[in-house]
């Protein structure tokens, strides 16, 4: 019987900037690691969108000049946070004009690279397994992509401790389906943290099938443990409004909230504003994106 399957499309990045040399920097040196991708040979179709935010006309024509043609530049003079950064990205006047079911869609922050190698490794995980819709690794400040590491189903647990915003992946499917980051979390918006593991976990839920692939081959900075405090609201959050889908959405709750023990207990977490993380939670779970 033959299949009506169709490979995959074409990969998709969508990333946010700020007008700061730094910044765009690293941006660049990001998309660079891309293009070495589609240097080498047998890449898919590869479209990267990147929002400048805080930008000028200046800034805006300069960084212009030195992207590839792979890259949509879209600039706005103010900033925002970084989870409605993802939104404006998502807009159907930019990626959301382009993403299709069978597409690979990834969020990278523009500090990431993709060492040689793992692009490809990626494309192959999802164009070998039609039913598979999320994919993710880990992160290291020395990632490095050697041989072919064995990829695993992931526990629950383990999507709310290693997908992030550069080690996650999904199939353009759950794209449409999952829609919009929630505006209340992320950095910039009223609750810092939270939105890639509220993203990941409400796509987990719709994915068919979802891989593992336990090493850091993608590049990004190490977390710095002293993080953990500032980002538990927004990943409490995150945690809270998911928990009534299944035994293990709970437990991961019920963890998240020893968790906020520990770190008051820790000097990291101040007792009122776990108290007040608690309150809020509960009163944000109500109002889940549809």
């Amino acid at each position: 019987m033959t299949s009506n399957y169709r490979t995959t499309q074409k990969l998709v990045l969508l990333t946010t900037t700020d007008n700061k040399p730094e910044s765009m920097d690293k941006a660049l040196r990001m998309i660079a690691t891309v293009q070495s991708y589609l240097d080498g040979g047998n890449a898919i179709e590869t479209k990267s969108f990147l929002l400048l935010q805080r930008s000028t006309p200046q800034a805006e024509e300069e960084l212009r000049q030195k992207l590839p043609a792979f890259v949509t530049l879209k600039a706005i003079p103010d900033r925002v946070s970084l989870s409605r950064a993802r939104n404006i990205l998502l807009g159907s006047d930019l990626a959301g004009a382009v993403i299709e079911p069978d597409d690979i869609v990834g969020f990278p922050d523009d500090d990431c690279w993709f060492p040689a190698g793992i692009i490809a490794h990626l494309v192959s995980s999802f164009t070998s397994r039609p039913d598979l819709d999320l994919w993710f690794c880990r992160y290291g400040s020395d990632a490095a992509f050697t041989g072919t590491p064995a990829e695993s189903k992931p526990a629950l647990q383990t999507i709310i401790a290693r997908a992030s915003s550069n080690t996650t992946y999904y199939r353009g499917r759950v794209i449409l389906s999952v829609g919009s980051f929630d505006e209340n979390l992320g950095v910039g918006a009223p609750y810092n943290g939270g939105e890639d593991t509220d993203y990941a976990l409400r796509a987990s839920y719709v994915a068919r099938a979802t891989s593992f692939l336990d090493a850091k081959v993608i590049g990004h900075r190490d977390m710095f443990q002293e993080l953990k405090g500032r980002y538990y609201v927004g990943t409490l959050i995150a945690l809270w409004k998911s928990a009534y889908k299944s035994l293990p959405g709970r437990w991961a709750l019920a963890r998240k909230l020893l968790v906020g023990v520990v770190l008051v207990a820790k000097g990291q977490l101040k007792p009122r504003d776990f108290l007040q993380a608690i309150g809020i939670a509960a009163k944000l779970a109500g109002k889940r994106p549809a």
